[in-house]
């Protein structure tokens, strides 16, 4: 079906070179032409022109807190509540007729409540946003909840999560957070079994708890348009649902990173050939800097995968992110190093990276690639070829609390100076992390 998706996972990779694609250089994007505002009901607003894709729009509206600041017996209500209002329908529309609306459209809809944050996605032709915006408006004041819509959204989770569990093992990805967060309850996924504690009526009263309250929440819209005409629109629209007094969301406190070095071996489905491993770094998310953290990924990537000596490293995929995984919160946060390879490599791959993260920092490395990384990074920022991939960054900078001015980063001597300061505060500590390891 083509009206919502439901997210199940919740590790995010927030460094910019990796999943993203590029224009060529001979188009550029800027960040520094943006519109901020905050309508009389507290809703705070982003607009960014983009010509990437002509006659069209992308927008997401984001609020922290998720239901994992609910007791556990009803996190499952929780976490289906959003398809339940879908598949209930809005207003006087049933959902199957919903689905058929939102398709005659050419419009993607799609919300969630997570475990830390709750969003309404959006995307189409831009004379189909003040439909959508219809359709948040319906979602914040019409959702309907009835026994029909339940059951159809019991049976799609329920297909889901058998499938999950009958399928593989735990993913790489799920095995770090098991491992890394030492089996933390309050992100361990969903059983087929939970679905029986999933309750309509506290569903309703959760899903209108969270998603009613524009003062909570945060717009930001990319796209084909002039923001002078767009700004009426959205004061007709999301300006005029009424504001309540923002809630407080508990944050269950997570675990400290595991001491040492952790080692996990599991065994995968048969489509693997090779081992895919991953080493995690715990760095320090109380001097989080997001330039700083990108140019560490960057220049870390170059030194791995380039040089003389680096043997078997030259041949290998490796991939280089920084990752929150409990996000919007930025704490805690890691460097993620993961690469693909034979099985009887694994160990020297290992070997080798961690040799050469001594050898970055003992020989000022670091330093002496600050400009011309920074201006890579610029460079690359300005060639994103989507609004998609446009409307994500700037979305993780609000989610994050981070400084938008900071999108389009510049440099004196000062700023080097502090960036440095930065660069060596956020290099991880070589006597703690894990290797996670997926056999075929």
């Amino acid at each position: 079906m083509k009206w919502i998706k439901v997210y199940y996972t919740i590790l995010i990779s927030l460094s910019f070179f990796s999943n993203v694609g590029w224009t060529s250089d001979a188009q550029k994007l800027s960040f520094n032409q943006m519109t901020h505002l905050t309508l009389k009901n507290g809703l705070r607003i982003c607009l960014k022109k983009s010509d990437l894709e002509p006659q069209q729009f992308d927008f997401e509206l984001f609020a922290v807190g998720g239901f994992s600041s609910l007791p556990v017996v009803d996190q499952p209500s929780a976490w289906l509540a959003t398809e339940i209002a879908w598949e209930s329908g809005l207003n006087h529309l049933t959902g199957d007729k919903l689905a058929c609306d939102v398709d005659d459209h050419s419009v993607e809809i799609r919300m969630a409540l997570q475990l830390f944050d709750r969003k309404i996605e959006a995307s189409g032709p831009i004379l189909e946003l003040p439909y959508c915006l219809k359709l948040v408006r319906l979602l914040f004041t019409a959702a309907q909840f009835n026994q029909a819509g339940m059951k159809e959204a019991l049976a799609h989770a329920r297909r889901h999560l058998e499938h999950q569990f009958e399928i593989s093992q735990l993913t790489g990805e799920q095995t770090s957070l098991k491992v890394n967060l030492r089996e933390w309850s309050v992100t361990a996924p969903f059983h087929p079994s939970d679905l029986g504690k999933v309750e309509l009526t506290k569903a309703e009263k959760i899903f209108k708890h969270f998603f009613s309250n524009p003062a909570e929440f945060t717009l930001a819209l990319v796209g084909d348009f002039n923001p002078e005409e767009i700004i009426p629109v959205l004061e007709q629209s999301l300006g005029s649902l009424p504001s309540f007094p923002i809630n407080q969301y508990h944050q269950p406190r997570p675990p400290p990173f595991p001491e040492g070095i952790t080692k996990k071996e599991f065994a995968g489905v048969n489509r693997y050939r090779q081992n895919h491993t991953r080493l995690t770094f715990p760095l320090c998310a109380k001097t989080t800097n997001p330039i700083a953290l990108d140019l560490l990924c960057l220049i870390l990537k170059q030194e791995l995968t380039s040089g003389t000596n680096l043997g078997i490293l030259q041949s290998t995929y490796l991939n280089i992110s920084y990752s929150f995984p409990l996000f919007p919160c930025v704490d805690p946060l890691w460097l993620v190093i993961k690469f693909s390879s034979p099985v009887h490599e694994t160990s020297s791959i290992c070997q080798e990276i961690l040799r050469k993260m001594v050898t970055i920092k003992q020989e000022g490395v670091l330093q002496k690639r600050i400009k011309s990384g920074l201006e890579e990074l610029v460079k690359k920022r300005e060639s994103l070829c989507n609004n998609a991939a446009v409307l994500a960054l700037i979305a993780d900078y609000y989610r994050a609390g981070w400084e938008m001015n900071q999108l389009s980063p510049s440099l004196n001597d000062n700023q080097e100076k502090e960036l440095l300061k930065a660069l060596l505060g956020c290099y991880p500590d070589l006597t703690q992390y894990s290797i996670i390891s997926l056999h075929p």
